[in-house]
Formats: C-alpha cells, sequence, structure tokens
C-alpha cells in the first residue's frame, strides 16, 4: 500500500493556481517526470495513505505534548490533494482559472520510501490481480498537463486516507495511542512491537486492539487500533539485497507465505508488513512485493479492509509509553520558543500571517520520522536561526558624536528594516542623564528592505557629554534593538548666550554707528567755522582798530531807533 506525505505548501484549495513553467531545460524535464508520475501513480492507486508534511512523526509531537505541532500535522494530512489538479500539476478548468499553466513549486503526490504489502494468507486464495505498488511513470491519456504532458484523468484519483498514524519506532506508545484513539483511526506498530506473550504455534491476525492507559491488549472491541506487523516479511522487504540476493528474498517470501498457511490450513488470517522507512522504491522491491503476492494462497487485500478486520485474541506484549530522545524534545522546544518570540514582530506588521507562514512550513519536515534525533535537532537549528536574523532584522545605524545647542529639537535616529515586510515600531532614547529627556516616537512605520529617518522630540536642560542609547520596540513594548549608543554633546545654554552675544554685538555696532555720525558732524562745524574766520581776517581795516562787528551792528541798531523817535516827535 503506497503512503504519501504532503509538502509544506499544499493547499487545500481543490483547484490550486500553477506555478508558471520552467524554462530550464533540465528543470522542464524533472517537471514532466514528476507530472507523469503523480498522473500514473493517482490513476494506478486505489488507496493512498496522507501522512503528516514530511512524514513528521506524530509519536514525537504526543510525547512532546505541543498541541501546536500537533495541530499542525492534523492540517497537512486534511490538506493533502486526492487529483492531479488539485495537486497543481494539471491547469485549472476555465470555470475555475483560465491562467497559464505550469508545474506547482511543490509536489505532494510522491510516494514516500515506505511502501507496505498486505497479503491475506490462505491456504486456497488465488493470486490477487491489484496493481504493484510502483505504478508506471509514463501517463497515457486525455487531458493535457502543464507541460504539454497528459494525464487520464486529472479530477479524479485514489481514495485518500487521513485517518492512519505511523510514528517513529522509539516514540510509539501510549502517549501517542492516546492522541489516535479515535474509532475511525487506526495506527501502524513498529516491526518489533505487539509480538504474541506466549509461545503460540501459529501466526495470529494482524490487528490488535490496545488500551491507551495500560497498553495492555484488549480483547473485548474497545481500545486504540492498531496494525502489528509480520517483522520477517518486514525485515525482507527493507533488505537492500542485489545480485544473487534478490531471489533469496523472493524465495524467502513465498517460502514464509507457504508456512503461515501451512499452520491453520483452514483459517484465513490478515498479515502486516512495511518496508521501512527509506527503503528504496526501484524494480528489486516491485519484484519482491510481486513475489509475497504471486502464490496461490495468498491474496491481498486493501488497507480500508485490513483496518476494519477481525481483532485479534491473542495476548501481545504491553506497549510502552513511548520514548522521546533528548535531541527531538529540544529541538521540538527550541521552535516552539522561537514561534512564541516571533509574534511581537509578526503583530507589528500589516500581515502576521505571511510572517508565520515564511517559517511554519519547516516545522515538520525538521521532525521527519526516518531522521536520527542528531538530524532533527540541526533542521531545528537551522530554523530557529532564520527566526532569530528576523527577530534582529530590524536595527539602528550607528551614529557619530551629535551636538545639542537647543533647549528642544527632534533628535534624528537612522532605523534600518532588513525584513520583506513594512513593520511599525516605537523610537526613543535613553539617555544615562536626567538633564535629557526624550519623547518616545510612537508607530513609526519602516520600509520593508530600507532605512528610514525616525525624528525623536528631545529637551535639554544645562551642558555636558551624555551617553544615549537608542531603543526600538515593537508597538507592544518588545524589543528589536538596542544595542547602539551615541555621544550628545549637550549645550543647551549657548542658545541664550550666543543670542545676547549677538545682541550685545549689535548694540556696541549701533553705539558705534551713532559716535561716529556725531563726530562726523562736529568735524564738519569746526571746518566751517575756521572757514569763516580765515575770510574775515583777509579784509582791509576804514580807520583805526578794526572795530567788532558785534559792537558795529548794535551802534547801526542804535541808529536806527534814533531815527525813528525823532519822526516820531515831529510835529
Amino acid at each position: 500500500m503506497p503512503t504519501a506525505s504532503p509538502s509544506p505548501s499544499t493547499s487545500a484549495s481543490p483547484t490550486p493556481t500553477p506555478a508558471p513553467t520552467a524554462t530550464d531545460p533540465a528543470q522542464r524535464s524533472r517537471d514532466l517526470q514528476s507530472e507523469a508520475f503523480v498522473s500514473s501513480f493517482m490513476s494506478t492507486a486505489s488507496e493512498v495513505i496522507a501522512l503528516p508534511d514530511a512524514d513528521a512523526d506524530l509519536g514525537a509531537l504526543a510525547l512532546s505534548g505541543n498541541t501546536g505541532f500537533w495541530g499542525l500535522a492534523s492540517e497537512s494530512i486534511n490538506a493533502f490533494p486526492g487529483t492531479p489538479r488539485a495537486a497543481g500539476w494539471v491547469a485549472p478548468t476555465s470555470s475555475h482559472n483560465s491562467g497559464p499553466a505550469g508545474p506547482s513549486a511543490s509536489p505532494s503526490a510522491t510516494p514516500s520510501a515506505s511502501p507496505s504489502a498486505t497479503p491475506s494468507a490462505s491456504p486456497s486464495a488465488t493470486p490477487s490481480a491489484s496493481p504493484s505498488a510502483t505504478p508506471s511513470a509514463s501517463p497515457t491519456a486525455s487531458s493535457t498537463g502543464q507541460n504539454a504532458s497528459t494525464t487520464t484523468r486529472p479530477d479524479a484519483g485514489p481514495t485518500i486516507l487521513r485517518n492512519v498514524g505511523w510514528p517513529d519506532d522509539a516514540t510509539f506508545g501510549t502517549t501517542f495511542l492516546s492522541n489516535f484513539a479515535a474509532a475511525d483511526q487506526i495506527s501502524i506498530a513498529p516491526a518489533s512491537a505487539l509480538t504474541p506473550t506466549d509461545d503460540v504455534p501459529f501466526t495470529s491476525m494482524a490487528r490488535v486492539n490496545v488500551n491507551p492507559a495500560t497498553g495492555d491488549t484488549s480483547t473485548n472491541g474497545t481500545g486504540a487500533r492498531v496494525l502489528a506487523q509480520q517483522a520477517d516479511i518486514s525485515a525482507i522487504l527493507s533488505w537492500n539485497a542485489n545480485g544473487g540476493d534478490e531471489l533469496d528474498a523472493e524465495q524467502a517470501l513465498t517460502a514464509i507465505t507457504a508456512i503461515i498457511a501451512r499452520e491453520r490450513p483452514s483459517s484465513s488470517r490478515t498479515i502486516f508488513a512495511t518496508a521501512a522507512r527509506g527503503t528504496t522504491i526501484n524494480d528489486r522491491l516491485a519484484s519482491r512485493a510481486s513475489a509475497l503476492l504471486s502464490p496461490r494462497w495468498v491474496s491481498a487485500t486493501s488497507f480500508s479492509v485490513m483496518a476494519a478486520s477481525e481483532p485479534t485474541d491473542v495476548d501481545r506484549t504491553t506497549v510502552g509509553a513511548g520514548t522521546l530522545a533528548e535531541e527531538t524534545a529540544t529541538a521540538i522546544d527550541d521552535m516552539a520558543t522561537s514561534l512564541t518570540a516571533l509574534i511581537p514582530l509578526a503583530n507589528a506588521t500589516d500581515d502576521p500571517d505571511a510572517v508565520f507562514d515564511s517559517i511554519t512550513p519547516q516545522v515538520l519536515p525538521a521532525l521527519t520520522a526516518g531522521h536520527t534525533p542528531t538530524e532533527q535537532l540541526d533542521a531545528a537549528t537551522a530554523m530557529t536561526n532564520q527566526v532569530t536574523t528576523m527577530l534582529t532584522s530590524v536595527t539602528v545605524e550607528p551614529s557619530s558624536a551629535v551636538n545639542l545647542i537647543n533647549k528642544s529639537a527632534n533628535f534624528p535616529v537612522l532605523v534600518r528594516n532588513n525584513l520583506d515586510w513594512p513593520v511599525y515600531v516605537d523610537v526613543t532614547l535613553i539617555p544615562d542623564d536626567p538633564r535629557l529627556q526624550a519623547t518616545p516616537a510612537m508607530s513609526q512605520e519602516l520600509a520593508a528592505h530600507g532605512a528610514t529617518t525616525v525624528e525623536v522630540p528631545v529637551g535639554a536642560i544645562g551642558s555636558g557629554d551624555i551617553e544615549v542609547t537608542y531603543k526600538v520596540t515593537t508597538p507592544d513594548g518588545h524589543v528589536l534593538d538596542d544595542s547602539q549608543t551615541v555621544i550628545v554633546r549637550m549645550r543647551a545654554g549657548w542658545e541664550d548666550a550666543i543670542t545676547a552675544v549677538i545682541a550685545a554685538l549689535f548694540g556696541l555696532l549701533f553705539i558705534a554707528g551713532i559716535t561716529r555720525s556725531l563726530r562726523s558732524r562736529a568735524a564738519r562745524k569746526a571746518q566751517a567755522a575756521a572757514s569763516d574766520s580765515a575770510s574775515g581776517t583777509d579784509e582791509p581795516a576804514s580807520c583805526g582798530d578794526t572795530e567788532d562787528p558785534a559792537r558795529a551792528s548794535d551802534t547801526a541798531d542804535d541808529s536806527t531807533d534814533s531815527d525813528t523817535a525823532t519822526m516820531k516827535e515831529t510835529p
């Protein structure tokens, strides 16, 4: 039974818009092959198990108790596409979207490397005619895909089973089963789990009901439904044999099923096995699956029929709680902490969902069940480093010393935003001296991939050199950057002093101007008087000494007055 897991970008929409067709010949060739495989796979398989994105380990998520990541896994299962068109490999029909056709950037209909065979051992059964687990990669068809190849039925596909859980061998246990015990859910147990407790002389049924509280086998029909594997068949399917060993592997599969059939010739029993994660899907695996299903005493059955089959009444070994590796636990905790730290920054943008959508697709791939705990931690570290980079993408540009001579001013702060989205921030200054007070600049928009100058109002009292710390926060107070400082040379009294000096200078210039004007006028009068004196000295005298002009004027006036009086007295 093929299994598959959706890509991180799988959309729940039934008709996603494909990406533009690749122009690179090599990429175009790969797209054609992928489209052909998806088309053939979905037209050939009758049932497909939808695993979480990147086959994330549900057992690890259950043991960690992280309900958020468990929700992501559930959403990815529900988003698994059921048709080639929904997978993005066929252009949407004109009724939905008439845009250009092109391959999806992340096809999700490829099977994982963990096929499972589900033979039912019966002494009288005839070989099944069910299709091989590795469908042909050459489509036939009618409907043209976006790469000029064809798909048989772009809107038809297999039944998608979204109720199957397949945890890692180490994390399988009662903790996982407690989270996966609904009546319609069924789990796949590791090959080493749920073996018979006693030396039973026959092979029992594959389906086992387990009490999630105790881990014991439940024989009354209650409990979590689990499929126990036939360990020897699973081991041979997973064996990386080649050459002559391949024939041995096929013969061993035939022999095992023959032995099971002879144990109880009159009783039909369900046998379940999977190839281990990481097994290469190739012709050799297809040949083994064919050898397993070809004997006349074996009949293949679907996974759904297997899940609904009769449960065993043979007690199996008790299921433990499961083990979560320290590295895996650290990986989950670190990713959860990073996403929590990203919330304030995301909320400071116009589209918080877009911020998280750039990160969350990396969560489940970091917890792939086929990876070692160290690999999981490494993948989680890469994701947390990306979050750290985002959280440090809003920074203040360094500045040289600033001179402040006013009592109040707008202090310029250059803030750079390297994010893909505009972000709103509060910017303020934290001085180490109360003589400088700053008023935060609230809700300043910083353009994406650019630098913005934010002016912070400040008030100063007195003079001195003060160290000031730039502080940039989100509107809810989360600090984005407070690492930069600047020396402010504060000379707040200089404004009044300079004004007084300038006024005094103007006053002195005014007084100097008036003094100069008065002196110039006095000089001109003195020069005029000197000229008059010089002209009087040059005239000749009529008799004796020169008469004083003033006295001469007085004598003339007296003569006039005398004449006037004489004239008045004459009758």
